[in-house]
């Protein structure tokens, strides 16, 4: 049964001043009962009463009827619920519960208590005892803060008392309080950073290769200021996550790819090898810093989060906001210690997936539960020596060779120097070639493809069994659907197709159990 006492919910708001630069601010409104609807369930009886509380506020009279039902204590059928809380302010959706309290009078008074509340499962007893107006408060709503967003009803149990019980019941007075976030730098060491293996060489900048080889090229520079494939990786129970992010003043480089694409960041659920897509950011300015509000679950558990940051766009500062009393750990253990290094072009950074996370590079990492690190540099992968000692300073569980740079008399110079370098480094480390992939109009592999082949013979016939072979030219040709962008570049299917082959040949080059290797990965 439904009752309407008098006309719409009204709420009144009082703001309460903050004790001190640093308190929260505290606001106060007001649900009217006599205005409220209510909602009776089978035992209550809800009518107007001439009475006022002691504040000289308008009251309803509650009526018990028929049997308790002690084994029922916590059924919603037999509860009295106060349903319309729509005049909650929406601008203090986001403030947190502290406190919802009430003027209660006992006209009958019972032996058994009610039970008042906010969140299912969670409540408070409120005594029937004694005939005087009292003020009960309720602060009880489970391990998790309670949003006023997440309010819709107050419900009181009323499965205990006997019938003949009555009582009245004033306004209810709600105080929530403003959500001071702690916020955190990504690179300042509550959170694991992978991705950026100089990260603490380059004093926390979110560069993929070391200041130290800046000279080298300026378009492979300019690329390594592009935070592709680096992830930033937590476990965490905060109801709250946001955002502060600063491109410093950069720009959004390719045309043919969204602002999304080359800057915004994303967020994922899981652990390594079992994570989902839940969230990406479009970016709000390439020269301003802006915040931005993460929808994470608010069931105060802990979750793992994996940030993927921009892969075609500067990331100056990054900073994390979570609720004060958050707890931060880390997060779960990747499948091998050392992670996937991927060395290459536009290819490898990503040019052009929809999102950070769709490159082949990410894609092959969540399926194998492996880390990675992207050594991709669009149009400037050319195998500079300077560049193969760099990557070769990583402790590496296997390098990856790219699709290679269609300019066969610079790679006949270049290639295989760069790639003795890993090897001279790693004796025993996978390295897999790949070879260039198809783009459109291309009846017959590169010249550049045949190299790769070379270099994997001869590094065979020299007697390195580490050495392996992926060819890439034959995932897709030309057709009705063409896994391309641009003709050139992988759209997202066109990724998929890479790492979806590409996944269970590394799996087999790395012994993952579980993993089918694929004919493509010659041996």
């Amino acid at each position: 049964m439904t009752w309407r006492i008098g006309g719409i919910l009204m709420a009144g708001i009082a703001a309460m001043a903050a004790t001190g630069a640093e308190a929260p601010k505290q606001v106060d409104f007001t649900v009217p009962v006599a205005v409220a609807v209510w909602q009776g369930g089978t035992r209550a009886q809800v009518a107007e009463s001439t009475e006022r509380t002691p504040d000289d506020e308008a009251t309803v009279r509650v009526q018990l009827a028929g049997e308790p039902a002690p084994d029922e204590r916590f059924s919603e059928r037999n509860s009295l619920t106060l349903t319309e809380l729509a005049g909650r302010p929406r601008d203090l959706a986001d403030w947190r519960v502290v406190v919802a309290s009430f003027w209660l009078k006992p006209l009958t008074p019972s032996p058994e208590p009610l039970l008042a509340v906010l969140r299912r499962g969670y409540g408070e007893t409120v005594p029937l005892a004694g005939d005087a107006w009292r003020r009960v408060e309720i602060r009880t709503w489970g391990p998790a803060p309670l949003y006023l967003r997440e309010v819709r009803q107050l419900a009181f149990r009323t499965a205990l008392p006997p019938a003949g019980t009555a009582f009245l019941l004033g306004p209810v007075q709600f105080r929530v309080e403003e959500r001071l976030l702690r916020w955190r730098a990504a690179a300042g060491g509550d959170f694991a950073v992978n991705g950026l293996w100089w990260l603490k060489e380059n004093e926390g900048a979110f560069i993929r290769l070391p200041r130290r080889v800046a000279g080298v090229n300026r378009g492979v520079w300019n690329c390594a200021q592009h935070p592709a494939g680096a992830r930033v990786r937590f476990r965490t129970d905060s109801t709250t996550l946001k955002l502060r992010v600063d491109h410093g003043n950069d720009g959004f480089p390719w045309p043919m790819m969204s602002s999304m694409a080359m800057a915004g960041i994303e967020l994922y659920e899981g652990s390594p090898g079992n994570s989902v897509f839940r969230w990406v950011a479009t970016p709000v300015s390439a020269k301003e810093p802006y915040e931005l509000s993460v929808p994470v679950p608010t069931d105060g558990k802990l979750h793992e989060y994996t940030l993927y940051l921009p892969m075609y766009a500067k990331l100056a500062a990054l900073d994390l906001g979570l609720d004060p009393e958050a707890r931060i750990e880390p997060p779960g253990d990747f499948r091998q210690p050392q992670p996937i290094v991927f060395y290459g072009t536009s290819f490898v950074q990503g040019g052009c997936a929809s999102r950070g996370s769709m490159n082949f590079p990410a894609i092959v990492g969540r399926k194998l539960g492996m880390d990675i690190v992207n050594l991709g540099f669009a149009g400037d992968g050319q195998c500079e020596l300077e560049i193969g000692e760099c990557m070769a300073e990583i402790e590496a569980s296997c390098f990856v060779m790219g699709p290679i740079l269609n300019n066969l008399p610079l790679m006949r110079e270049r290639y295989a120097p760069f790639v003795a370098a890993l090897r001279r480094r790693w004796p025993e480390t996978p390295i897999l070639l790949m070879t260039r992939l198809h783009t459109v109009g291309q009846q017959t592999p590169y010249a550049v493809n045949e190299l790769v082949r070379e270099v994997h013979a001869a590094m065979r016939a020299a007697g390195d069994r580490n050495v392996h072979l992926f060819d890439s030219f034959p995932l897709y040709g030309d057709g009705d659907f063409y896994p391309t962008a641009d003709g050139v570049h992988p759209s997202d299917h066109g990724f998929m197709l890479i790492g979806d082959a590409l996944a269970p040949a590394l799996a087999g080059i790395l012994g993952l159990a579980g993993q089918p290797t694929v004919p493509r990965a010659e041996r």
